[in-house]
């Protein structure tokens, strides 16, 4: 009996271990997960060391690199082992990284990015600069200075005289380092040398500091809080300092100061009374002792609102009979105002009954009687209440209009680009005159001008618009009829095409200067100027009907400044920006560029790059249709890169490339050529495709496609809106804000303005600039920078993501409904940021299980609620606590933005759909704005695309003119936008399998077959562990078999299939199921 226990327990124990050490896999797709704790590390000068966490079931990896962050990353290596040692890269160059994993049975996602930078070729490193030395208490000395480019390590050197010995106290490998190693009122000395392989750097510069008695430094204060109170009070708190006899109070209008004190309070608190309504100001404290002032606060912020400002009393009412059965009133506006009440009495002593509430500073009195006086009195009012009541006034309706003559002879001529002059001839017994205008013949006609002579000079108006006048005379008998309607238009105004812009002079030799600019649209030709200053008198030198032109005969050794003016039909456009060009003293030229390639990237995208020139500043790249044809300037780039779109498919381009710099131009490198692929799908399909045009809005990247969708969307702009491409969070909430100031959507890292959101700003000529998020996600050197720029920055951050919501809902403005959207995930909130943008409504944040205090307070004003996102997102706790909630959700990101689009369907325009990827927040997000405009859906999209997606665009194909695409071909596909046009006809839709078997193998294998579709290329393959639950994508084959492992045992698996093709995807097989054998 012992025996047989025995036997037992060991089977027991061994199918344990088995089940430890060998898992069921779920049904799932069975591609690796990304690598993890990549890490990049310098060897020397040529080599970088690259290292990861190994990924299960991973047969080899693929190592990508590119010269920035965001740049375009290629394939280097595709090792089987865990790390890679890349060589032969250049010396001090930053280089970045990212690895995925593969399988057969696909590849992972990216890794993290990692960057490191090759060392200096020449040798050691340079001195440490901008060191400091900070006595923090009587203990302690932080000493901070500058990074070192390509330095492994620094060395800390102390002494107590400042000539004296220099002893090693560390080698920290950051810059910045704390010696606790101090005494009391002693002076300490210090310098730093970087460290590498090659040696080490000259000293640092010696700095010192003095530790003081640690009981004298006051500490900054903390948890200040600004509260708006009205339109004119603002409430601080914060916490007190111990050893403060008084606190410093500063206030500015911009994060970035300056900041100016406003109080000096003893105790921990500041009501700030001296503030305007409407207003963003920002606030810091810093405590006040005996022995000192403390480092600064945090910064905070608040904005007063109008809402309980009270209003002074309207001034200098007027009241007019315009004829015996209407008195026109007049007043001045009054501030914060939301409207006026009317009322009036036949005697001065009342009583007054309201007879209007307009909300402008007029209104004509259409119900009284003639012979009869009345007298008015107006009230300004808000939701604080009524002001005083103005002055009365009184007048007596005592006449007909049919006593005057009609002016004759009206007409009106052209002053300027803003003014128009209306004359008319005199009308016997007229006092008076009033000139009525409209921007249509039908009207609505409104009073502009009561002058007592024959002519008007109507003023403000705007360029190149028609404007129609009409005239009334005016006496006392009252006032005539209409005279006849007349109109004239305003000229163009200088400027009214757009600047020319990237304006670049490079030096060609020593007597010729080539000029190259953007092309500005509607201009039939430019004006080059040219002076020997920048504010020296500018002549034309030339006119040029495309973007360039040289400069000729020029004297050696001179610098010449260039301005460009474009010149259309409309007028001219203002000057470009200036720029200078020195021509050499000897010729000399750059090396030619070497390696050009080019590759076909898309129907209609090429993609060319070319190794570095040394002192080349830009390049210009020329394009031919034939080896022997002219080749033509198409682009001028500070990278070595360039991206050629909007081709026609299945054509051959060559290229050649031309570097640029101080020095001259180079000669032209050799010649590359790439075709454009062919169309995809049939061209004589009848299908929907061939009656929807399309249009894709890409970049090399996120930040290029944002810039994109600027283009497509403002020629200029007096706002923009700027939040994070890295971190999704406090973005998700910004495009209900861009829409309200009618702003482009542009994004940026943390740490520096992105160069294409900068040439954005300043082609849009944008002044004020609105960032989302706090300094962790956007910091405050993006902020100066675009405050550099010339344009005013407010920053819009709470203490987290969802405060950061209600700050954005608060700067929309008073609203009813809003949005309720996941702060952990994305999709859900993209696809209702179009439609929230539309009708105005902000989005706010929440976590799954508990709805923030922050969102909860802010909707104590909000009558009703959309939830968009299922149970798994946002919980039926946070469901049960939303005004008058109505839950937007479905089975996945695209099936709840399915039905999204179908609770809008009525308010939304379908002529144009928006097509973005489903699967990151950035481009979908910049296009969201874009959308908004024309009351556009986006349809979020995966690749294959999901049969619901397809199903609901089928059924509005019939509406659809244009599409256009968010992004890449990357990120959506051609063949995407091939599926998601089939599904709206199926006669050019690939048929789906009729058959589908599965026939159990195992307990943990289930073999699929179907029959055969003709013309399908490939089929996808769905699973599921319900009839009726999610079906995921779990493979890709291009037979009509497929055997699917790694199953649970005794567990049922449900399966369909689709069939692919060019024209796009099927619709789904039936349903084929399988039990696992136990």
């Amino acid at each position: 009996m012992k025996r047989l226990y025995h036997k037992v327990l060991a089977i027991v124990i061994c199918l344990m271990i088995v089940g430890v050490i060998f898992p069921r896999n779920t049904l799932a797709s069975t591609i690796p997960l990304a690598p993890t704790n990549l890490t990049a590390t310098t060897v020397n000068s040529n080599q970088i060391y690259l290292s990861w966490n190994p990924v299960v079931d991973a047969t080899a990896y693929y190592v990508y690199r590119a010269t920035s962050p965001d740049g375009y990353y290629t394939i280097i290596a595709s090792p089987t082992s865990t790390n890679y040692t890349d060589s032969g890269i250049s010396p001090s160059v930053s280089y970045y990284y990212k690895v995925t994993a593969a399988n057969s049975a696909g590849t992972s996602s990216d890794s993290a990015i990692v960057y490191a930078t090759s060392n200096n070729s020449n040798g050691a490193p340079a001195a440490p600069t901008n060191l400091t030395a900070t006595a923090a208490n009587g203990n302690q000395i932080y000493l901070n200075w500058s990074p070192v480019a390509n330095a492994s390590y620094y060395y800390v050197y102390k002494s107590t005289t400042v000539t004296g010995n220099y002893s090693l106290i560390a080698g920290p490998t950051t810059t910045n380092y704390t010696d606790y190693n101090v005494s009391l009122n002693t002076p300490y000395y210090y310098k730093v040398d970087a460290i590498n392989s090659a040696g080490t750097s000259a000293d640092s510069s010696i700095v010192y500091a003095i530790p003081t008695n640690s009981n004298t430094a006051l500490s900054a204060p903390v948890n200040l809080v600004a509260q708006a109170q009205s339109g004119n009070q603002v409430y601080l708190t914060w916490n007190p300092v111990v050893n403060a006899t008084y606190y410093s109070v500063y206030r500015s209008t911009s994060y970035g100061g300056p900041f100016a004190i406003v109080g000096s309070p003893s105790s921990s608190t500041l009501m700030d009374t001296n503030v305007s309504p409407n207003t963003t100001y920002y606030y810091k404290v810093d405590a006040v002792g005996s022995t000192g002032t403390s480092s600064d606060s945090a910064i905070v912020y608040a904005i007063t609102n109008t809402s309980n400002i009270a209003l002074s009393a309207p001034s200098n009412l007027t009241a007019t009979p315009t004829n015996s059965s209407q008195v026109y009133l007049t007043w001045s506006p009054v501030n914060y105002a939301t409207y006026y009440s009317v009322y009036r009495s036949t005697t001065v002593s009342g009583p007054f009954t309201i007879v209007g509430a307009p909300t402008t500073s007029n209104y004509t009195d259409s119900s009284v009687q003639l012979y009869t006086t009345y007298y008015y009195k107006i009230e300004a009012v808000n939701s604080a209440g009524s002001s005083p009541d103005s002055q009365i006034v009184s007048t007596t309706a005592n006449f007909s209009n049919s006593t005057l003559s009609a002016p004759t002879q009206v007409s009106a001529s052209v002053v300027s680009t803003s003014q128009l002059c209306v004359t008319w001839n005199p009308v016997s017994y007229a006092t008076s005159y009033y000139v009525y205008r409209a921007t249509s013949l039908a009207g609505p006609f409104s009073i502009v001008g009561m002058p007592s002579t024959t002519t008007f000079t109507d003023l403000g108006l705007s360029s190149n618009t028609t404007y129609y006048y009409k005239v009334v005379a005016v006496g006392n008998a009252g006032t005539s009829s209409d005279s006849a309607i007349v109109s004239a238009s305003t000229t163009y105004t200088n400027g009214a095409i757009a600047a020319p812009t990237n304006l670049i002079a490079t030096v060609v030799n020593t007597s010729q200067v080539y000029l190259t600019w953007s092309s500005v649209s509607n201009a039939t030709s430019y004006n080059v100027y040219r002076a020997t200053s920048a504010s020296g008198t500018f002549t034309v030198i030339g006119t040029s009907t495309t973007a360039n032109y040289t400069d000729t005969g020029l004297s050696t050794g001179i610098t010449y400044y260039y301005k460009v003016v474009a010149v259309g039909s409309a007028g001219s456009s203002a000057d470009s920006a200036i720029v200078p060009a020195t021509t050499t003293s000897t010729n000399g030229a750059l090396p030619t560029p070497t390696n050009p390639t080019a590759t076909a990237l898309s129907t209609n995208q090429i993609y060319l790059t070319w190794d570095p020139v040394g002192n080349a500043t830009s390049y210009n790249v020329y394009r031919a249709a034939s080896p022997t044809d002219t080749y033509t300037n198409i682009a001028t780039t500070s990278t070595t890169n360039y991206t050629d779109t909007n081709l026609p498919a299945n054509t051959t381009y060559y290229y050649e490339i031309q570097a640029a710099g101080t020095s001259g131009l180079s000669s032209f490198s050799s010649v590359v050529s790439a075709a454009t692929t062919g169309t995809s799908g049939s061209s004589t399909s009848s299908s929907n495709t061939s009656q929807i045009s399309s249009q894709r809005l890409a970049g090399q990247d996120s930040y290029g496609t944002s810039a994109e969708v600027a283009k497509a969307g403002w020629l200029t702009s007096y706002y923009a809106v700027i939040v994070s491409g890295e971190t999704f969070s406090d973005a998700l909430c910004s495009a209900p804000l861009a829409q309200k100031y009618n702003a482009p959507l542009l994004l940026t890292t943390k740490d520096s303005l992105n160069e294409d959101t900068k040439a954005q700003l300043t082609r849009l000529k944008v002044k004020s600039v609105f960032i989302v998020g706090g300094v962790g996600v956007i910091s405050s050197a993006v902020e100066q920078t675009i405050e550099g720029m010339g344009m005013q920055v407010t920053r819009i951050a709470g203490n987290d993501s969802y405060e950061t919501s209600v700050k954005i809902a608060q700067a929309l403005g008073q609203t009813t409904q809003a949005v309720i959207a996941s702060g952990e995930t994305f999709p859900d909130a993209l696809s209702i940021a179009p439609i929230a943008a539309m009708k105005g409504m902000p989005i706010l944040l929440t976590t799954k299980d508990t709805l923030p205090d922050s969102v909860k307070t802010y909707l104590k004003g909000i009558q009703s609620t959309y939830v968009v996102g299922g149970t798994g997102v946002i919980s039926d706790a946070v469901y049960s606590q939303l005004p008058s909630p109505t839950r937007l959700s479905g089975e996945d990101r695209y099936d709840t933005n399915i039905s999204v689009l179908k609770a809008f369907a009525g308010q939304l325009d379908f002529s144009t759909c928006y097509i973005s990827t489903g699967e990151n927040y950035a481009d979908a997000l910049a296009g969201s704005v874009l959308a908004s405009i024309t009351n556009s859906p986006v349809i979020l999209v995966s690749n294959p695309v999901e049969q619901s997606t397809l199903d609901y665009m089928g059924s509005i194909a019939g509406s659809i003119n244009k599409e256009v695409v968010f992004g890449g071909t990357v990120v959506v596909p051609d063949s995407v936008l091939t599926s998601l046009n089939g599904s709206g006809n199926a006669s050019n839709t690939i048929s789906a399998p009729t058959i589908a078997t599965a026939s159990v193998v195992s307990s943990s294998q289930i073999n699929l077959s179907w029959d055969a579709v003709s013309g399908a290329t490939s089929y996808y393959v769905y699973g599921s562990t319900s009839s009726t639950g999610t079906f995921s994508h779990i493979a890709t084959v291009t037979t009509n078999s497929y055997s699917n492992t790694g199953l649970w045992a005794n567990t049922t698996y449900y399966y369909k299939i689709q069939a692919v093709n060019s024209s796009g995807t099927s619709q789904y097989s039936p349903v084929a199921s399988a039990t696992t054998s136990s």
